[in-house]
């Protein structure tokens, strides 16, 4: 009797197909030869003793995707620690029940930055092993350990049973380790640290985990470098604006150290009021060039010694506007053009160069006015001796409204005054006279 070719197969929704008969027989008979070849390996001995992990328990590469995420999302700061924190996140995910360091290279030095862990049984540790289990503690990069031979050797080194490894170096006691995965994190050639997974399970990490893995610090590795680029970067501009700040302040003694001044209290105040890590670089370029403009201000008119006329006035008005017209020039610098230019506005539209009022003006450049008014009036000048600091806070309180933001008014006056000691004084500052426009 010949049997059909093929057979016709209802699918449970009023369709059908066509099946192979003789396709469906062959399948049946190597699934019958794999179950025969699986039994003589028993036979045999020669099954695995430690079978992987179930794929449920296994790290997957779209898992991974979660991790490299992480790194992209923290490349825009400038905050290393933020980087490794998402970093070892992510990988804690992948690996829930798995320690996992990150360890980065200072000079002859593997230092560890991240150490995530179920916490071990108290009194486990080994303090006889030198194998760290804090942040800044040090394993030698000429020592023992899977660890620094990664690091050294630049290859990542998988151990399915660390027993079967006198190369292993165990940091605890009673924490029975049996796996290790330790990848170097590399940017074009250069070692920066290692990545390191350690398990209570023989077999944990396969090869596609090493690989994957892999991927993962080659992406950590040009996130560092390119994070070590940029805060150098940053360095050298600060230092740039610095050295032009200083130029200004040259030429009026009185003013000496004022920008610097101006940039840290307006950080402080930014920081409170929740600007962004970019705004507040901003917010601090602008503080320490916030007068740059005064280059241009003749010295008879930016020293003279007493109170300047409606023409020298003019001149010296000029100064925010002459500032921002340099800064344009330089592609850096040019989000803090529009913050200097702002710095001398009013809350109730009555200051200068344009006439700003309310939220027309930038809350960096509200943010500055407030703290160039309150240095200027608690500082000398060669027109008038320093205000104390209790005084001033008292004026910029009455300035609230009209010279003032409020809302910046009133988060400088907690921060200076808890910074000063001067809670009580401010608290029954009342009816003074209007602030004073600070600097001019």
């Amino acid at each position: 009797m010949r049997f059909p070719r093929r057979r016709r197969r209802g699918l449970g929704n009023g369709r059908a197909r066509w099946v192979s008969v003789q396709s469906r027989r062959w399948d049946e008979r190597i699934h019958g030869w794999r179950a025969h070849l699986a039994s003589i390996k028993r036979r045999l001995g020669l099954a695995r003793s430690h079978p992987l992990p179930k794929a449920g328990n296994r790290a997957q590469p779209l898992n991974y995707l979660r991790v490299h995420r992480a790194i992209s999302d923290a490349t825009h700061t400038l905050d290393r620690e933020e980087l490794l924190d998402r970093t070892v996140d992510g990988l804690q995910a992948l690996f829930p029940d798995d320690f996992v360091w990150i360890f980065l290279l200072e000079g002859d030095r593997l230092r560890v930055h991240r150490f995530l862990a179920q916490a071990p049984p108290a009194g486990c540790l080994d303090d006889s092993m030198p194998c760290p289990t804090e942040p800044g503690d040090e394993l030698p990069l000429d020592g023992p350990g899977v660890v620094a031979q990664a690091a050294r050797t630049g290859q990542s080194i998988r151990l399915d049973d660390v027993r079967q490894e006198p190369g292993y170096l165990p940091f605890a006691r009673e924490v029975p380790i049996r796996s290790e995965l330790a990848v170097p994190i590399q940017s074009g050639g250069e070692g920066l640290g290692v990545v390191n997974l350690e398990s209570t399970r023989p077999f944990r990490y396969t090869a596609q985990d090493q690989r994957e893995l892999a991927h993962v610090c080659r992406h950590l590795g040009t996130a560092l470098a390119n994070l070590r680029y940029r805060v150098r970067e940053r360095q050298t501009l600060l230092e740039t604006i610095t050295a032009l700040s200083s130029l200004v302040e040259q030429k009026d003694d009185y003013t000496e150290g004022h920008s610097q001044r101006i940039a840290e209290m307006a950080v402080a105040v930014g920081i409170r009021m929740g600007l962004s890590r970019e705004r507040l670089d901003h917010l601090t370029y602008a503080g320490i060039l916030h007068d740059i403009g005064k280059i241009a201000i003749p010295d008879a008119v930016l020293c003279k010694q007493g109170p300047l006329n409606e023409e020298e006035r003019r001149i010296m008005e000029e100064h925010p506007r002459v500032g921002a017209q340099v800064l344009r020039r330089i592609q850096a610098l040019q989000p803090v053009a529009d913050i200097v230019e702002q710095h001398h506005e009013w809350w109730d539209g009555s200051g200068y160069p344009k006439g700003l009022a309310g939220e027309a003006i930038l809350l960096e450049a509200r943010i500055l006015t407030v703290v160039d008014a309150f240095d200027a009036m608690t500082s000398t000048r060669s027109y008038r001796r320093a205000l104390p600091r209790a005084e001033a806070i008292r004026r910029l309180q009455a300035g609230a409204g009209t010279q003032f933001d409020p809302k910046v008014v009133d988060v400088f006056v907690r921060y200076i005054a808890a910074d000063a000691g001067l809670g009580a004084e401010v608290a029954a500052a009342t009816g003074v006279p209007a602030g004073e426009r600070g600097s001019p």
